[in-house]
């Protein structure tokens, strides 16, 4: 199983370009605060409390609290949770994880090269459940995986928030059981919806290492260079742009279930 970039560097560059301005303002704003905040052990009031009026304002802007997405908690409610230990902790382990460190072999997944099956379970543990806290704190009512998603890319870059049009994105790239109305918080890390979650940052890694001088030629000559620190927000853009576009990565697996990696 391998996700193919069948794109070329000039399609994949005005991919990123045509990606509404406006989002690649938002994400680099909330990320220059995001990499300072997960540096900081303990972080600083006074960069949650930066962290928090930049998030708020672009989670709103992507659509939290309207139609039929979850409001946001209050400022105060954002800054407390954003100064919990184990929350920082969480959202700082994920930004040290590259993509480039993931990858997979037949049917198994690596992490730094090594098929170690008690570092990958801590991995399903700590995604799964910073997604859950996330969820808890930060939103009302919240049940979909999107927005605590939303809030893990803006922070930590990690992987693509699993919106509408990322999830049409990978349907339209051969990934099955991922385009539908909502994909909800995993209630553990063993069901198929934790799995796709889970596996996903692993078939991304795969992708970004193969083809690392074709994303390195593209990522270059588009407006955005500075995206090649954040292979995570690069697969963002470019699988939210094929969910109507001719798609540039598509996966190439001859089994359904592309989740069940070991």
């Amino acid at each position: 199983m391998l996700l193919q970039l069948i794109g070329k560097s000039t399609q994949i560059a005005e991919a990123i370009d045509a990606f509404p301005a406006k989002y690649h303002s938002d994400y680099a704003n909330v990320r220059s605060i995001g990499r300072r905040y997960a540096m900081e052990q303990p972080p600083r009031w006074s960069t949650a409390l930066q962290l928090t009026k930049e998030l708020r304002q672009v989670l709103f802007n992507w659509g939290a609290g309207k139609r039929k997405a979850a409001p946001l908690r209050t400022e105060d409610d954002f800054v407390s949770t954003l100064l919990e230990t184990t929350v920082q902790s969480s959202l700082a382990e994920l930004a040290s994880i590259s993509l480039a460190d993931l990858g997979i072999g037949r049917n198994f997944r690596l992490l730094n090269g090594e098929c170690d099956q008690a570092k990958l379970a801590r991995f399903d543990k700590l995604l799964v459940s910073t997604l859950q806290n996330l969820s808890k704190k930060l939103f009302n009512g919240n049940t979909n995986v999107t927005y605590p998603l939303k809030t893990v890319l803006l922070i930590s870059g990690f992987m693509p928030a699993f919106d509408g049009n990322v999830r049409a994105g990978l349907s339209n790239g051969g990934f099955p059981g991922v385009k539908s109305t909502r994909f909800p918080i995993p209630s553990d890390t063993r069901c198929a919806d934790g799995k796709k979650l889970t596996r996903l940052p692993f078939i991304l890694g795969q992708c970004w290492t193969r083809f690392s001088c074709q994303f390195q030629q593209a990522v270059q000559k588009s407006s955005h260079s500075t995206l090649l620190d954040d292979p995570g927000r690069v697969f963002d853009v470019l699988l939210f742009m094929q969910a109507d576009n001719p798609p540039t990565l598509r996966l190439d697996c001859n089994f359904e279930r592309w989740y069940e990696l070991v």
